[in-house]
């Protein structure tokens, strides 16, 4: 059952969603049928439905992230995109630094960068 708060996907059979603590289902006072926790009148005989006093509120425990937090998570991933494009390059000059000064062997590196490229590719 996906809980209404948080998203994520909990068991069928819990009670509580385990990440945010949210209810998952409301037991009808008048039937007792259970419904899902976004529901505000029963299935069963359209009761109204209203959480229990006591159940813990799902904006309590969720998880709501600093501005230094966010800020810091979009540094890391724009050093991630700046160190990946520098590694690329320097790939990419040693490929061309490789049939700069070897051309007369440049076929023997084309089956070699072929093979790689298939291992590598296969591996994944």
């Amino acid at each position: 059952m996906r809980c209404a708060s948080c998203n994520l996907d909990n068991d069928a059979d819990g009670k509580h969603c385990i990440r945010c603590g949210a209810l998952l289902r409301l037991k009808c006072p008048n039937c007792f049928k259970e419904n899902p926790s976004g529901a505000i009148f029963c299935g069963g005989c359209a009761t109204a439905l209203s959480p229990p006093a006591d159940a813990p509120s799902a904006t309590a425990h969720a998880y709501h992230p600093t501005p230094i937090e966010s800020e810091n998570a979009m540094m890391a991933a724009r050093s991630f995109r700046v160190v990946g494009t520098i590694v690329f390059l320097f790939q990419f000059l040693f490929v061309a630094a490789d049939h700069a000064a070897m051309a007369q062997y440049e076929h023997f590196f084309w089956l070699f960068y072929a093979l790689t490229a298939l291992t590598h590719s296969s591996l994944l």
